[in-house]
């Protein structure tokens, strides 16, 4: 048979986008800004009243978010996407971004005056070595697990792997649950060192994250799925303990609701605000930290009060993010393109 001859195959068709989505990716980046930027605030200018308001709490739950959301919309990929062309999609979204971000960093320090660290090429492919090496933007450890995280959902991507994903689940979530009951670790639990990257209770938001997709898409989320999310996440201030299990459980049953009732609505809620900040939350969550260690200090040595090198900070956060986010979301748009035409030529010869 010719190529003219061959049937015509559809581009690989990643998961719809659903706008609560994005809303959320734009709340979780300014949730973690907001925790980092206190913290920052108070070690340079020894005045901790915007830590005070936004804790841990603020910066946890926005990973939480972030991990919830990725296990929610990669297990609908991996139920439909060719293992090659989903580890490839995944590539092209989390490096380009990151490496243009380091290359500035550099670029900056480099006409600063400032030494350039040597940088492990183990760190540059988010790979789990541990913490003791170097790490510019203060952030890669979340990056570590998505890239994890993609690997292993690479597996069952492979159509006689897909239906065992549920029971491995299952099993990952009670093991995983088993050692944090019996409190076991396996090196720094935010830096892990090798296979320990999957045995810490941060894969337990990408699994509810699953668990969640699974269950709307087979229906069986209620009316009542959106308030139990909330009291959960609300009862993660009874116990620290609790906030391990209640906070993914919660969040990733909120996700699933508020999906469920955008599809379900007439006129689902719009915000423009909220889509830009989900467009460029990637590109917040990567330059946020590398810029508050940044203008912090100069706003200190000119005298700026803490309010006003706050607002400053955040709104120089924001306009980078603006530019770097929209030529990201190009960027991987085109190169995930190309990955789609590349695999049809090659499906039609």
């Amino acid at each position: 048979m010719s190529v003219n001859d061959t049937p015509r195959v559809k581009p690989v068709q990643s998961s719809k986008r659903f706008m609560s989505i994005q809303y959320l990716r734009g709340i979780a980046a300014l949730m973690v800004v907001l925790t980092h930027s206190s913290i920052y605030l108070e070690q340079i200018y020894g005045d901790n009243s915007l830590r005070v308001v936004f804790g841990d709490y603020w910066s946890y739950f926005g990973v939480i978010i972030f991990f919830c959301i990725s296990g929610f919309l990669l297990t609908s990929l991996a139920m439909k996407t060719r293992w090659l062309v989903f580890i490839l999609h995944r590539c092209v979204r989390i490096f380009p971004l990151y490496f243009m971000v380091l290359l500035l960093l550099v670029i900056a320090m480099w006409l600063s005056g400032r030494a350039i660290p040597a940088l492990d090429w183990r760190i540059l492919l988010l790979i789990p070595i541990g913490p003791e090496t170097y790490r510019p933007l203060h952030v890669e450890w979340t990056l570590v697990y998505e890239v994890a995280y993609y690997f292993i959902l690479t597996f069952f991507c492979m159509v006689a792997f897909r239906r065992h994903l549920l029971i491995f689940y299952i099993v990952w979530f009670l093991m995983l649950t088993f050692i944090f009951l019996t409190g076991r670790t396996f090196g720094h639990h935010m830096l892990p060192h090798g296979w320990a990257v999957y045995l810490t209770s941060w894969n337990i938001a990408f699994i509810l994250g699953g668990f969640a997709w699974m269950l709307y898409d087979r229906q069986y989320l209620k009316w009542w799925s959106g308030l139990l999310g909330t009291v959960l996440i609300l009862s993660c201030t009874i116990h620290p303990m609790a906030t391990v299990f209640f906070a993914p459980v919660g969040v990733s049953l909120l996700i699933a609701y508020f999906i469920q009732r955008e599809q379900q609505a007439k006129t689902p809620f719009q915000s423009n605000i909220l889509e830009c900040l989900g467009n460029w939350s990637y590109a917040i969550y990567l330059v946020h930290v590398p810029i508050l260690l940044a203008v912090l200090p100069v706003f200190l040595n000119r005298g700026h009060s803490l309010l006003s090198a706050w607002f400053c900070s955040l709104g120089l956060i924001l306009l980078v993010s603006a530019c770097l986010g929209q030529m990201d979301l190009l960027v991987y748009r085109k190169l995930k393109k190309r990955i789609d035409v590349a695999f049809i030529r090659k499906e039609m010869t």
